[in-house]
């Protein structure tokens, strides 16, 4: 699962909503408690969990909010340090696997 996320401008707010594809369906990643106190819309328009569960992303935002939306997809979950380069150019160095479980390690 690569998760993705879309930003829509509701209420003059962008607001990250965070998605699944599931064969070519998409499905909130979020739960309605959670994606009502972004956006309160929802709980007007699913009146409960079970209707919001079983709903597809379009169901909840519509096409039209979709479709104008700016759509952004995670690649890489390494931890990473990003280098400026300078002239809005940017390196992405990964990080040894070591660094990301030294935290762990210490605690």
């Amino acid at each position: 699962m690569v998760p993705e996320f879309t930003e829509t401008d509701q209420a003059a707010l962008r607001q990250l909503v965070h998605k699944e594809r599931r064969r070519e369906l998409l499905f909130p990643l979020r739960g309605r408690q959670c994606s009502s106190q972004q956006m309160p819309f929802i709980k007007d328009k699913f009146a409960n969990y079970s209707l919001f569960a079983s709903a597809m992303l379009s169901d909840i935002y519509g096409p039209q909010m979709l479709d104008k939306a700016l759509h952004y997809e995670a690649t890489n979950f390494a931890s990473s340090f990003i280098e400026n380069l300078g002239d809005g150019a940017f390196a992405i160095l990964i990080c040894p696997l070591m660094h990301s479980c030294l935290r762990l390690m210490i605690y």
